[in-house]
């Protein structure tokens, strides 16, 4: 069984239907008609189906009453496709399946009501999928606009912080939302504790988290790692000649950060803040004899003028696992957003936006 919507018919049959029935009308009724007839309207085609059966019942006018109906019909059939190619129209009795000559809705009615049950199914499944081509061909709806539930943490300047209005911003937090403005999602920020987000991630409890994350094994077992957004090292700051793991050392680190990680495994003594902010604090409070701080959080440290007060000097540690890419963390329930996120952050570095950001929030290209 071949099925098509009526206006691709028509365009390929109707106007050379309409010249062979015009033939048969000059030529009589031995004029020899096609065995299938093409779609006609509801009335236009019972019309022709009462002209034929009228026509088998009155002598000499075999043929000449039924074919003068069918040529008519066709011929308005023609004009009707014309209207449903141009989006003027759609009856849903104007499909073609080849099961016979007049083929309206009204026709399959009559007809299936008599035919045995496969004949109904047959000409069930004929529509249905007109139908279906029909909606697949019609302009698609708009999709609703997603929402991304979104961690950041809101101490940590100058990446993410409140500012003076008690507005979220800061680096992270404006590349999040230049993201979220490339993809068309709306995202709604949900402050955190840096410690927190990790397994916020993992249980799926949010989307993806504007916050910078290092590459190592135990992100990737509580994450996807979206695309590098820079890249990052570690500073120690100490006052003058106190090195890395000297004996009785009280290191100052953010709880659940890479620091934080590599100074347990070294069995140096740790001391933890829940966020970047309470870092100046605490070293003002001599509670430290030294710090490991994230480059861009200690370009905000080192600009405070008690910290600078302290005269300590700073030195780039180089273990590899406190340095490298740092990027967005995304829920594995969410991974399909990786693709989206990462082209996402490549339109932002080619059109210029990225840099803008860079600009406004750090005294140096990180990227």
């Amino acid at each position: 069984m071949h099925c098509v919507p009526v206006a691709q018919f028509h365009q390929q049959n109707c106007r050379r239907q309409h010249q062979r029935d015009k033939v048969g009308r000059h030529h009589g009724p031995s004029a020899r008609l096609p065995a299938i007839q093409q779609p006609q309207s509801h009335a236009q085609g019972e019309a022709g189906v009462h002209a034929q059966r009228n026509a088998a019942h009155v002598p000499g006018s075999e043929g000449m009453q039924g074919l003068g109906n069918k040529t008519q019909g066709g011929q308005a059939g023609c004009d009707i496709a014309d209207q449903v190619s141009h989006g003027a129209i759609f009856e849903a009795s104007q499909v073609w399946c080849g099961v016979g000559h007049y083929t309206g809705f009204m026709q399959f009615r009559a007809y299936t009501a008599r035919g045995p049950a496969i004949v109904r199914r047959w000409v069930f499944f004929c529509l249905w999928g007109v139908m279906g081509a029909v909606w697949a061909q019609s302009p698609s709806l708009p999709a609703p606009v997603q929402r991304l539930r979104v961690a950041v943490v809101e101490s940590a300047p100058p990446m993410s912080f409140r500012d003076a209005g008690g507005q979220l911003t800061g680096f992270s937090v404006d590349v999040g939302r230049a993201l979220c403005a490339e993809m068309r999602v709306v995202c709604e920020f949900q402050p955190m504790r840096f410690a927190a987000i990790p397994e916020a991630l993992k249980s799926g409890q949010v989307d993806f988290a504007a916050v910078s994350f290092l590459d190592t094994p135990e992100r990737r077992a509580q994450m996807v790692l979206a695309q590098p957004y820079f890249r990052s090292v570690t500073l120690w700051l100490s006052a003058p000649g106190l090195q890395p793991g000297q004996t009785g050392t009280r290191v100052l680190v953010v709880k659940g950060s890479a620091q934080e990680r590599f100074a347990n495994r070294q069995g140096w003594t740790v001391v933890t803040v829940a966020s970047h902010a309470e870092l100046v604090p605490s070293l003002a409070a001599g509670r430290v004899d030294a710090a490991m701080i994230p480059m861009m959080t200690a370009t905000h440290v080192l600009a405070s003028p008690t910290v600078q007060a302290l005269g300590w000097v700073q030195k780039v540690m180089s273990e590899p696992e406190l340095g490298g890419s740092a990027s967005f963390g995304i829920s594995p329930a969410r991974a399909e957003l990786k693709p989206l996120m990462d082209a996402a952050l490549d339109r932002l570095m080619r059109n210029g936006e990225y840099d803008r950001i860079n600009s406004q929030y750090l005294p140096l290209r990180i990227y």
